[in-house]
């Protein structure tokens, strides 16, 4: 079944003629310059209009002593010119070198003297908060990958030129969170080279290896009972959890070689350690970067299960290291305090893009 966007379900189209059920019908996407709740005719009249009132000859005796507008100089009351007239300036910016000097030059953020909040964190941020609010024992992380189509293995494309956080209802096939063992070396030497380079910064980078085993047994109400031991087969401490994915948003990055998925989780104790064959288990070796705000997991995992050979495979994923922190920052922004919620949002976020784009 194909996607239909949000413009085109109800209510919008209540008023309109139901299409039959059996019509095959194609994504559409509406025009940047029309509006989902004015129907095409209309809008094209009112878009006549609209353009023969601002290309008008000329204002009206009225009007030139009656502006609307508030002047700053004491130049006269504003009026619409005409295309071509240029009152004395220049249609076009001038193309002869600026004589600033731009090195001692304070930029303003904008013309109001602040920058807007970033809409693409401020979108993360808000989902993370609408996911976790009630609830204990969180994880956030996010996973690098392939965004695959419903109908097959191929890589998803979409109409943008810039990474774009899909609508939770997007019909996508697969999330293949593996790469080739010759991304994963390099990464491992971008890592280490970040790593010695922070060792003088406010924040340097902590590396250390995890070897250890998750095994999966079958838990209550379908969920999976994961048990984590060390190689020598101790259980790690906290290693009996029952884990239960929240949501997860997907990131599709079309100038990148990997997507990537934000996902929230419960990880709740589980008291007894389940006994039986599970699953299937996955050994893993890591080599873990922490930074201020996230950890960042490079990981060889060989999973076995009883019937077939093990398989070997190459992930990354970035862990939120102090959840409680951050959704503490989220709490204060929602009631309008003082908060750095955005700021760890956005260095964890960086984070991610700074990998993406690095990746050979």
């Amino acid at each position: 079944m194909s996607y239909t966007p949000l413009h085109e379900r109800p209510p919008h189209y209540t008023s309109l003629p139901t299409p039959p059920g059996n019509v095959n019908r194609s994504p559409r996407y509406a025009s940047p310059v029309s509006s989902p709740s004015i129907p095409w005719p209309d809008y094209q009249n009112m878009s006549s209009s609209q353009d023969e009132e601002e290309y008008d000859a000329g204002p009206s005796h009225e009007e030139e002593h009656h502006s609307s507008y508030d002047e700053v100089d004491q130049a006269g009351p504003s009026r619409k010119r005409q295309r071509g007239e240029s009152n004395g300036h220049p249609h076009h910016p001038s193309h002869r070198p600026s004589q600033r000097n731009l090195s001692d030059m304070p930029i303003i953020p904008s013309i109001f003297g602040i920058a807007p909040r970033n809409e693409f964190t401020k979108k993360v941020g808000e989902w993370i908060m609408e996911c976790t609010r009630g609830r204990e024992h969180v994880e956030i992380e996010i996973k690098l990958g392939t965004l695959h189509s419903p109908a097959g293995p191929q890589r998803i494309k979409l109409p943008t030129r810039t990474e774009i956080i899909l609508q939770p209802d997007y019909p996508v096939g697969n999330f293949a969170s593996t790469m080739h063992k010759r991304m994963n070396q390099n990464l491992n030497g971008l890592l280490n080279s970040a790593f010695q380079s922070s060792q003088q910064s406010p924040a340097p980078i902590k590396f250390f290896r995890e070897q250890h085993s998750d095994s999966f047994y079958g838990g209550q109400r379908g969920h999976k009972l994961r048990v984590s031991r060390d190689r020598a087969g101790n259980l790690l401490p906290g290693g009996c959890i029952v884990k239960h994915r929240i949501g997860d948003l997907n990131v599709h990055s079309p100038n990148e070689l990997f997507d990537w998925r934000v996902s929230v989780s419960t990880e709740e104790p589980f008291p007894e350690v389940p006994s039986g064959q599970p699953l299937h288990v996955r050994e893993k070796d890591r080599a873990c970067y922490q930074h201020q705000f996230c950890r960042i997991d490079l990981t060889v995992v060989t999973m076995r299960q009883e019937n077939g050979p093990p398989q070997l495979s190459y992930e990354l994923e970035i862990e939120v290291l102090d959840v409680p922190l951050l959704l503490a920052e989220g709490e204060k922004e929602a009631r309008g305090e003082s908060n750095r919620f955005d700021d760890i949002l956005q260095s964890i976020l960086d984070t991610v893009r700074m990998i993406i784009r690095n990746v050979e």
